[in-house]
């Protein structure tokens, strides 16, 4: 196939998914809990096209059951911002302060994320950071309460009773340890659930 039938076939295509695709990301702004991550990618500079720059891929999770991946051309949060559009659950991040503003302008909670916390805190580890074994190990708590639940084949009602009576308490242990630490640790800087 030539280059330019595949261009054509390729912008058809695109142009037809669009319906799905606006209605598939309605679906995850819509959604009780948003999880939000990106990752950096290298793209093509349109002005200099010897050069790359760094992008971004989004990928936006819908209350468990949507998926939706959108790209901005940096990580500049009003481009992040402008793709979402409203949303109405709790947003869930990695701590990029670009959250901050788009949970507050669009009047919705924010929760951390235990696996970028995690992620952190072996970081902090291998600094050699005493403070963050154990922090690690109310993280690795937490963790084996969700298997405990799982293994248990707990219905909703059942999880929501272990987590209250066993994550709770190991939450609360680490956000007192938290607040203890510096902000020039590599430690992460704020703890939410």
């Amino acid at each position: 196939m030539s280059e330019e039938i595949l261009h054509t076939l390729f912008n058809t295509t695109s142009e037809r998914l669009e319906p799905v695709i606006e209605a598939l990301a309605d679906q995850v702004r819509a959604s009780d809990l948003l999880n939000l991550d990106d990752t950096p990618v290298l793209v093509l500079d349109p002005d200099h096209p010897k050069r790359r720059r760094r992008a971004r891929i989004w990928l936006a999770l819908g209350g468990g059951h949507w998926a939706w991946f959108f790209s901005t051309k940096s990580w500049k949060e009003e481009e992040a911002e402008a793709r979402l559009g409203k949303i109405t659950g709790t947003l869930q991040g990695d701590g990029y302060k670009g959250f901050n503003k788009l949970a507050k302008k669009n009047g919705v909670a924010q929760a951390g994320c235990m696996a970028h916390l995690r992620r952190k805190l072996r970081k902090a580890m291998v600094a050699h950071d005493p403070r963050a074994t154990e922090a690690n190990a109310l993280v690795h708590g937490m963790y084996r309460v969700e298997k405990l639940a799982k293994l248990q084949g707990l219905d909703a009602d059942g999880i929501l009773a272990v987590r209250q009576e066993r994550s709770v308490p190991l939450m609360n242990a680490l956000e007192r340890k938290h607040r203890r630490i510096p902000s020039r640790s590599p430690i992460p800087s704020r703890v939410r659930h």
